[in-house]
């Protein structure tokens, strides 16, 4: 068995929401960068997610790009989120110049990726948490939430090795 903290990951998830509220989308919803129409896919893995990106890639606008860890990584960019409190004022703060930088900085660190495309996909399923900071950073976002039945899930998760120790979670039948 290996180690997983399914209280970090839960209070973590816990927080964003709380930060990411339905105010907070109100707000914000459609602002910041127009310059790309990012399609992220979320989900559980094993849900589909690959199948739907593959469709999706077969039209000659759209870049798929899997799986991209550069949204997550631009927290530590922009947010202190290692201080709760200074986290919550950021976000409470944040206005149309700060979302199209975040925006912004995505679309430059996958620029070498892009073949002339404007539309992409990142399919980095735990994206899911911050919706609606992505949806305000990115004026032209679509979302595709992706869903399967949880016991295929289930069991397609746990019978597959994930390097990524993200993915702890999958070897505990809990």
């Amino acid at each position: 068995e290996m180690d997983f903290n399914k209280n970090f990951i839960s209070n973590e998830i816990n927080y964003y929401k709380k930060c990411f509220n339905s105010d907070f989308y109100k707000k914000n919803n459609n602002q910041g960068y127009n310059k790309i129409a990012p399609i992220f896919i979320v989900g559980l893995p094993r849900s589909g997610s690959t199948l739907i990106e593959e469709i999706l890639s077969k039209h000659s606008a759209v870049e798929a790009l899997s799986e991209i860890k550069n949204f997550k990584s631009n927290f530590k960019y922009f947010f202190n989120i290692y201080d709760p409190a200074d986290f919550e004022k950021q976000v409470t703060k944040l206005n149309n110049q700060e979302l199209y930088k975040i925006g912004e900085k995505y679309h430059n660190d996958i620029k070498s990726k892009l073949h002339n495309h404007t539309v992409v996909t990142d399919k980095m399923l735990f994206n899911f948490a911050y919706l609606p900071l992505l949806k305000s950073s990115f004026s032209n976002s679509k979302i595709i939430v992706t869903n399967r039945d949880y016991k295929d899930i289930f069991i397609s998760i746990y019978k597959n090795y994930f390097s990524d120790p993200f993915f702890n979670f999958a070897y505990d039948e809990k």
